[in-house]
């Protein structure tokens, strides 16, 4: 009998998590910019977030073979990535400020005036050191419509799914920090539902010029 050829089985790898690269930062600040305008922020300030802190800035790809390489490119967010979240470590003092109540004037801190050199905490401690404390803000989170879920992945949500991982990336890579919470700035209901959800709550609101409103959440822990 001749030797026929069988055929290559591809299997699916899963899903893993990865740095953000520049296209999809680019696309990031876009995107954010078409829902929340906020002219004070800078693509040079979003980048300097993402290259001060990269553990914390990442997406959430597609698994991949040899034959379907992975693709960066913005146009091809939809196909291969599956979600995003940046996170900023704030020092205590700039965390409380960033989520203390609005005042008239407004708040204490805005998220254009996060500086990564200042209110970052230090990438390493001494061993025995006093910890960092540290408040983790959510800047950005988002779930693409290529975004798949069995029932256990369903029922978590990817809103939380991310922020395990950001709990697990802080546990591993950055032992030195003591974690005092999260926080998020929501602009849509969909948005302030999946961080109640995830044990988020509101500590104030504001009103945009356009009329919308923007809610602080947080969540006290690790």
């Amino acid at each position: 009998m001749p030797n026929r050829l069988q055929p290559t089985i591809r299997k699916s790898l899963p899903p893993h998590w990865e740095v953000i690269d520049e296209s999809l930062l680019e696309f990031t600040y876009d995107a954010d910019q078409a829902i929340y305008p906020a002219p004070s922020l800078t693509y040079d300030r979003l980048k300097s977030w993402a290259e001060s802190c990269p553990e914390l800035c990442i997406v959430l790809r597609r698994g991949h073979d040899d034959g379907q390489p992975q693709v960066s490119s913005a146009s091809a967010v939809s196909e291969s990535v599956l979600g995003s979240i940046i996170v900023l470590p704030l020092l205590r003092r700039y965390w409380v400020q960033l989520t203390a109540e609005m005042r008239s004037e407004g708040p204490l801190l805005q998220e254009h005036d996060v500086d990564p050199m200042e209110m970052f905490p230090p990438r390493t401690g001494a061993l025995g050191s006093e910890k960092a404390e540290v408040g983790l803000h959510v800047f950005h989170i988002e779930r693409f419509a290529g975004f798949m879920t069995g029932e256990e992945v369903k029922r978590i949500g990817f809103t939380q799914l991310a922020l395990e991982e950001i709990r697990g990336r802080v546990e591993v890579k950055f032992p030195y920090w003591r974690v005092m919470g999260y926080s998020a700035l929501t602009v849509t209901p969909e948005g302030s539902r999946a961080f109640k959800r995830s044990g988020f709550s509101p500590t104030y609101t504001s009103s945009t010029a356009e009329g919308g409103k923007v809610e602080m959440m947080i969540r006290k822990g690790a």
